[in-house]
């Protein structure tokens, strides 16, 4: 039995059991991680008054083997923050089980949470359990679904990282057991034949449940396919392996822009946690990027319009920014290679990213991204260079980065029309045309 730095948990870590006048008989602490400590020291921890709501629970059920105690862990009923609320709430639902099962239920216990882990409390997963509908439906999908609970616990993150509304200004939903077993599901929508169908039809499935949007999916891809176009802007991958950028070179175009960051600057194209990537228009996360950083671009929303143009048209592609493999950040280009001009839409940021240090690893790799492109651009196309790449500032959450250190275009130029890419009444012109500022132009490269 530890006790953490600040004292605010206490965390069950070891086997152990004393038979003394001080400690019950029937206290058993499990999870041989470390090795078990003294006597004086568990006895300090149990007389505790922080436990009395652990006993009130293990006066019911013997602690001894029982798997159900992970579960009480996990929900926090060791935490004092949370403890008395988790021991009240199942010493009636232990009580209930009682009755149903007449008397004995250390063994239906086992089999309900035989397979849970000890990990972290997640304050979210605990307030779902906690609830009595909630709580009666996870044990009636344990009893067909061995390790059903575990998975919600474990998996808990990554299931509200999807579970969203779908409009603009998304909000995080509250979790549900349909949620839960629509992101377990591993089957896939009639129609899915081929290895892109079955990609795209768990990616639907997981973010909307709805078959219809797998319908509107494949056909966006059915039109790529009939356009034939290629997957890349530039004909090629380009992401952070495939190119061979050097500190000094950014750090240079960093002070022309007076920032006054470069530590953080170096530090940031060495971290290994951040990485920009030019997104292949065959992959399905181009169907659902707005789901992720929290922005009207995707399936079933308003910005539908440039989501599909970022699929379908061989002159619009998203990059993204990606913090340990997974994407934190977006903005789609598009570009008009009869006057030279590529523009971003703007820039869309997962919340959790979108302050401080988050910001600024983020935009040196944005820009890292854009000088690289553009490079590549007019070595390949020669005879349609690109002149100048501007940001769009409507909804930009890079906006005040970008404001402080580049300047703004005089005249906010459309590189392409969204709204021919829109389903009928669907008018969405993108955010760009309030105003823009200018990230890169030809004669940078020059210099």
């Amino acid at each position: 039995i530890v006790k953490d730095d600040n004292k605010n948990n206490l965390v069950i870590l070891n086997c152990a059991y004393y038979s003394t006048g001080k400690i019950d008989s029937s206290l058993y602490l499990y999870d041989m991680i470390f090795p078990m400590l003294t006597k004086d020291e568990c006895d300090e921890f149990y007389q505790n008054k922080d436990l009395k709501f652990y006993k009130q629970l293990y006066s019911r059920v013997e602690p001894y083997g029982n798997y159900f105690y992970r579960f009480i862990y996990d929900l926090g009923g060791f935490d004092r923050k949370y403890s008395q609320k988790v021991c009240e709430f199942f010493k009636d639902r232990l009580d209930e089980m009682k009755k149903e099962y007449n008397g004995y239920i250390d063994n239906i216990l086992q089999l309900y949470f035989q397979t849970m882990s000890v990990g972290k409390v997640k304050p979210e997963f605990t307030e779902f359990v906690l609830n009595k509908e909630n709580f009666k439906e996870l044990l009636e999908n344990e009893r067909v679904n061995c390790g059903f609970i575990n998975k919600c616990y474990s998996q808990f993150e990554a299931v509200q990282a999807v579970n969203k509304s779908n409009r603009s200004g998304i909000r995080q939903l509250k979790p549900t057991i349909k949620k839960f077993k629509e992101f377990f599901d591993d089957s896939v929508y009639p129609g899915a034949n081929t290895e892109r169908d079955i990609r795209i039809a768990k990616t639907v499935k997981k973010y909307y449940g709805d078959e219809k949007l797998f319908e509107v999916a494949k056909n966006i891809y059915a039109e790529k396919d009939e356009l034939r176009t290629p997957n890349h802007i530039l004909g090629e991958e380009l992401n952070e392996k495939t190119c061979d950028y050097s500190i000094e070179e950014y750090q240079e175009k960093i002070r022309g822009l007076q920032v006054d960051t470069l530590n953080v600057l170096e530090e940031s194209i060495n971290e290994d946690k951040y990485e920009f990537e030019w997104l292949s228009k065959d992959s399905e996360m181009c169907l659902i990027l707005g789901k992720i950083v929290q922005c009207c671009a995707h399936l079933d929303a308003v910005g539908f319009s440039i989501m599909k143009a970022s699929i379908v048209s061989p002159n619009v592609q998203n990059l993204v920014i990606k913090k340990d493999g997974e994407i934190v950040g977006k903005s789609t280009l598009a570009i008009d290679d009869k006057i030279g001009l590529g523009v971003f839409n703007n820039f869309e940021l997962r919340r959790e990213e979108n302050s401080g240090l988050g910001q600024e690893q983020v935009y040196k790799k944005y820009i890292i991204a854009i000088n690289e492109f553009a490079k590549i651009y007019n070595k390949k196309f020669p005879e349609h260079k690109l002149k100048r790449i501007t940001v769009g500032m409507h909804m930009n959450d890079l906006g005040e980065l970008i404001k402080a250190r580049h300047k703004k275009a005089t005249v906010p130029i459309q590189a392409i029309d969204y709204t021919q890419y829109g389903s009928c009444g669907n008018r969405y012109t993108g955010d760009s045309l309030e105003e823009q500022r200018i990230l890169w132009e030809e004669n940078e490269e020059k210099e």
